[in-house]
C-alpha cells in the first residue's frame, strides 16, 4: 500500500474515535414527520432565548443590512466591538479576543495552550464540547466528579490532574446542571493549578457573580461569554474571552485573519447599545425561570434542581431518552441524557416564554400520566 494511503488510513482510524457533538433532530424535520407546521413544534432544546424581543434584532439587522456592503472584508469593525465591551465590561481593550462563536475560542486555546503529550481536565457532568475539542486536537482529557449539589470540588479536580495536565475548562453557571461554582473555590483552584483554567461564562447573565475581574489579575485565568444566550444572537455565532493582555495578545497572533462576518460584529456592537432592553430580558428570563420551577414541583416524582441559567435540569424516574421521545412525540423538543454519569434519568429544559412553557409542563404531565 502506497504511505499516502496508509498515512490517510492510520488519520480515518483516529477520527473515527472521536465523538462529535450531536445536536439532535431539527425543528423542520421532526414537522415534516409529524405533519404539523414548524410554528407547531416547541424548541426547548438548545439554550436559545426566545425573550429578546425578536422586533429589536429585525429592527437592527435592517438598518445594518442597508449600510453593509458584502464585497469588502470587515475593516474597524473588530475594533468597534471590542472598546463597546471594554467599557460594558469595565475592562481594558486589549484584554478581549473575539470569536466566531464561543466553540471557536474554545478550540483557539486548546491549540494554543496544549502541547505535545499534554492535556486538558474538567468536571462530569459538564458541557461535552470540552472533551470533543481536546480530542479532536489529539489530546488526552480527563474529569473529575462535581461534589454535592453539582458544586466544585478542587481538591476533587487537583487530583484528577496529572502531570501533563496543563489546561482546565470550568463551565460556571455549569451547563447541564445550571448551579454557579463558588467564585472563591474557582480563585484557589486556578491559584493552585500549574495551568491555564478557562471559565466558560455563557449562561452568566442569568446568574449571581462572574469572574470577569479576576481575569486581569490572574494571567493562568480566561473568561469565556457569548452572544448567543442572554443577548438572543445565537445565529450570528459571536463569541469573545477576557483575557490578561499578555495572553490575549497571544490568542489573537494565531488566530485566522477575517474570522468573523462582518454582519455578527455590526450586530453585536449594535445589540451593546440597549443594555435596557437586555437587562427587562435577564428579568423576564429569571420571572419564567421561577414559573418553571414551581410548576415543575407541583409534578409528582419529578425533581427540578435550581438554576442559574435559561435552562432548568430535571430528573424523572424514567429513563431520559424516553421521556425526550414521548415529549418530541408530542411536538416539544427537549434534552435527554442518557446514559451520561451522574445525569441518569434526567432532562434539559431552556427556559422559553410563558406559552411554550406551558405546553412543556402539559407534555410533561401527560407523558408522566401515561406511566401511571
Amino acid at each position: 500500500m502506497p504511505r499516502t494511503r496508509q498515512w490517510l488510513n492510520r488519520m480515518l482510524e483516529q477520527t473515527d474515535k472521536l465523538r462529535p457533538y450531536l445536536p439532535g433532530e431539527t425543528v423542520t424535520e421532526l414537522a415534516k414527520r409529524l405533519g404539523k407546521p414548524v410554528t407547531d413544534i416547541v424548541k426547548l432544546d438548545a439554550n436559545e432565548n426566545f425573550l429578546f424581543p425578536k422586533e429589536v434584532l429585525a429592527s437592527a439587522l435592517c438598518q445594518l443590512s442597508n449600510s453593509l456592503d458584502p464585497r469588502l472584508y470587515p475593516a474597524d469593525e473588530k475594533e468597534q466591538l471590542a472598546k463597546a465591551l471594554a467599557t460594558s465590561l469595565n475592562v481594558h481593550e486589549q484584554q478581549i479576543v473575539l470569536g466566531n462563536s464561543s466553540d471557536e475560542l474554545l478550540e483557539l486555546v486548546a491549540r494554543a495552550f496544549l502541547g505535545e503529550n499534554e492535556g486538558a481536565v474538567s468536571v462530569y457532568p459538564t458541557f461535552s464540547m470540552y472533551r470533543v475539542i481536546t480530542n479532536a486536537t489529539r489530546h488526552g482529557f480527563t474529569e473529575a466528579p462535581l461534589g454535592k449539589d453539582f458544586q466544585l470540588d478542587s481538591k476533587s479536580l487537583l487530583k484528577a490532574c496529572e502531570s501533563s495536565t496543563v489546561l482546565c475548562f470550568l463551565c460556571s453557571p455549569n451547563n447541564p446542571t445550571g448551579n454557579q461554582f463558588l467564585c472563591e473555590e474557582v480563585r484557589a483552584f486556578a491559584e493552585e493549578f500549574g495551568g491555564l483554567v478557562l471559565v466558560d461564562e455563557a449562561y452568566v447573565e442569568f446568574a449571581q457573580h462572574s469572574l470577569v475581574h479576576l481575569a486581569a489579575q490572574m494571567e493562568n485565568l480566561v473568561v469565556l461569554r457569548t452572544f448567543s444566550k442572554a443577548f438572543g444572537l445565537a445565529g450570528m455565532r459571536m463569541g469573545y474571552a477576557i483575557a490578561s493582555p499578555r495572553v490575549a495578545s497571544m490568542l489573537m497572533r494565531i488566530q485566522l485573519p477575517y474570522n468573523i462576518n462582518v454582519m455578527s460584529l455590526k450586530m453585536a456592537t449594535e445589540i451593546l447599545k440597549h443594555p435596557d432592553v437586555l437587562a427587562s430580558t435577564i428579568q423576564s428570563v429569571k420571572a419564567e425561570r421561577t414559573w418553571l420551577n414551581e410548576a415543575l414541583g407541583k409534578i409528582p416524582k419529578v425533581v427540578a434542581y435550581p438554576s442559574e441559567a435559561n435552562f432548568i435540569l430535571l430528573k424523572t424516574p424514567r429513563p431520559s431518552p424516553k421521556v425526550a421521545e414521548a415529549l418530541k412525540e408530542r411536538g416539544i423538543l427537549v434534552r435527554g441524557f442518557g446514559d451520561v454519569h451522574g445525569l441518569e434519568g434526567c432532562i434539559r429544559v431552556t427556559v422559553g416564554t410563558r406559552e411554550m412553557n406551558s405546553q412543556f409542563i402539559c407534555g410533561l404531565e401527560a407523558v408522566m400520566g401515561d406511566q401511571k
